[in-house]
């Protein structure tokens, strides 16, 4: 491999690592993905995608979850792929 090669390939390496887990978030009663739901992983608040996805940190991260409408969700990442993330409708008990 020439030089170059070597140099592409460490680089890659280190901009995107090995243990990022991948996450989705969905509606537990439904299956589908819940687009811009908020999440804070460790201590930094990110979004789910249009398609529900998120990068959840490395396994292990502190993860909480919420989204209008559904019950919040806490948990830790986990080295699972994708870390799938069920989060419940809330149901209206009085009007």
């Amino acid at each position: 491999m020439s030089l170059w090669r070597h140099f592409v390939l460490a680089l890659c390496m280190v901009v995107s690592p090995a243990w990022a887990v991948d996450g989705l978030v969905l509606d537990a009663d439904t299956g589908q993905p819940l687009p811009l739901a908020t999440l804070v992983v460790g201590t930094e608040v990110r979004r789910s995608d249009a398609q529900g996805r998120f990068d959840a940190g490395p396994p292990g991260t502190p993860l909480k979850a919420r989204a209008p409408g559904y019950a919040r969700y806490a948990g830790q990442a986990a080295p699972a792929q994708p870390l799938v993330v069920s989060l419940r409708p809330l149901r209206p008990k009085a009007l």
